[in-house]
């Protein structure tokens, strides 16, 4: 397995993996994903099997001065549970200057509360105050969700200092 730096030509693969692996409401419509690529901060890495050059899973992630924001962390379904997922986190993690942090869905389903014991088996840190997703496709409802961070809890005023780079660099929304 190969990790590198996705460009242009991978999008298709990456999007394809994005569409099976996220809720409508939490990712961007094709064009408008594929128009993040041309943002100086956004960035995507891929795992690509070795022989093929197939995309086995990618991580999508954006490169402030303040943090590291990892955006979308999605493997292939028929590759899932191999590994492939720790590897990229891992990758954006060693590229990270300083704090790294994520976005998860409450824990109100089985693969909800997975999802956080896995972030948090690998070193993020579960901050449980009040944050909600602005929807990223038309039509739908923002998504309550919770903020992780690597190295640590944050503080409250620390999470409305995360939560307002995010409404406004990332969703382009007022906090």
């Amino acid at each position: 397995m190969i990790l590198e730096r996705l460009t242009a030509d991978d999008f298709d693969a990456a999007y394809a993996i994005m569409e099976a692996s996220f809720p409508k409401a939490e990712r961007k419509t094709y064009e408008e994903q594929k128009a993040l690529l041309a943002e100086s901060a956004y960035r995507m890495y891929g795992a690509k099997e070795e022989a093929s050059g197939e995309l086995l899973g990618f991580a999508a992630f954006r490169v402030f001065p303040e943090f590291l924001f990892f955006e979308h962390l999605a493997v292939n379904p028929n590759c899932r549970n191999g590994g492939i997922g720790k590897k990229l986190l891992d990758k954006v993690k060693e590229l990270a200057d300083g704090p790294v942090c994520l976005e998860v869905e409450l824990p109100t389903t089985e693969i909800a509360a997975r999802r956080i014991a896995y972030y948090e088996r690998n070193g993020f840190y579960l901050n449980e105050y009040p944050y909600v997703q602005p929807s990223l496709a038309e039509g739908c409802e923002d998504v309550p969700m919770y903020i992780m961070t690597t190295g640590r809890k944050l503080t409250m005023q620390e999470h409305f200092f995360v939560r307002d780079i995010l409404y406004q660099r990332v969703y382009h929304v007022e906090g």
